[in-house]
């Protein structure tokens, strides 16, 4: 992916969030509304991370291998934050899940926009 097409991803990301972070404050839950933030927040780091990572070694030659132990790295530290928070904040799952998958939603609708582009 280009510099460009990451940024895309990344507002589209940021404004979806905003839509169900607003959705979820209508109805009043503050536990769901937290984790769906955290869950948003995450993602959004770890996303800056990744972006990062492969813009990064895109220009610096990095091997694969090292590039895809960074990702599993990453990944393993991403998912032990996800259970710390659910284990000790006790904060909803739903709501995590919800602020997790915001990032796969941007990711269709950038799909989704490149597919429809007539060339």
């Amino acid at each position: 992916m280009k510099s460009e097409q990451l940024l895309w991803t990344q507002r589209a990301h940021i404004i979806i969030s905003a839509g169900i972070l607003l959705g979820s404050l209508y109805f009043g839950h503050a536990l769901l509304t937290g984790s769906i933030l955290l869950g948003f927040l995450i993602v959004w780091v770890n996303f800056g991370l990744l972006k990062r990572a492969v813009l990064g070694g895109a220009e610096k030659n990095i091997s694969k291998t090292r590039l895809s132990v960074l990702l599993i790295g990453k990944h393993l530290v991403l998912m032990a934050i996800l259970g710390a928070a659910i284990l000790y904040f006790n904060l909803h799952p739903m709501g995590l899940l919800i602020g997790v998958s915001t990032l796969v939603m941007a990711i269709i609708l950038f799909a989704l926009k490149e597919g429809l582009q007539v060339r």
